[in-house]
């Protein structure tokens, strides 16, 4: 029955161009994550599948969405179509920017990039990706668009700061 219900609501998010993860299955059920995994491990078999968003993009363990939203931004586009077109929250698209100028203000700092991933408590994998694709877009345009990003974070006010 669970199945069946949860294929309903995520094709029906489908049809309104919205994708589901397991974790957001799992909050409306009282089930953990894993039984969402293994529901859809077993629709398959039946013919079926649940749409989420690891499926359909194709983001799975080790992949990471996070640096080609960031791209996309170094490139021109802004927060909100980022957003709309990525079906990420706002404050989402917003968080991956700033964590993407943290990350490539440490190198220039001497840091390396198991260092900066123990600092930033970031994945062994998105620092790479962070790192490698401010190389790929180094350019004239796009220097500017994270060069003021870094600005803004250099000059916001750390958290300890903020209740003194």
């Amino acid at each position: 029955m669970r199945r069946v219900r949860i294929q309903r609501i995520l094709a029906e998010a489908l049809s309104q161009g919205a994708l589901a993860t397991p974790e957001a299955l799992a909050r409306g059920w009282p089930v953990s994550v894993r039984t969402i995994n293994r529901d859809g491990e077993a629709l398959p078999a039946q013919g079926s599948s649940l749409p989420t968003r690891g499926q359909v993009k194709g983001i799975g363990r080790g992949q990471s969405h996070k640096a080609q939203l960031v791209g996309r931004w170094l490139t021109g586009e802004t927060y909100d179509p980022i957003a709309r077109r990525s079906h990420h929250a706002l404050s989402c698209v917003k968080r991956y920017i700033q964590a993407f100028a943290r990350v490539i203000n440490l190198p220039q700092q001497g840091l390396e990039p198991p260092e900066i991933r123990l600092l930033l408590q970031m994945s062994a994998y998105l620092v790479p990706e962070y790192l490698s694709i401010y190389e790929q877009h180094s350019s004239a345009f796009a220097r500017p668009r994270w060069q003021a990003q870094l600005d803004r974070l250099i000059q916001a006010p750390s958290p300890a700061k903020k209740g003194v």
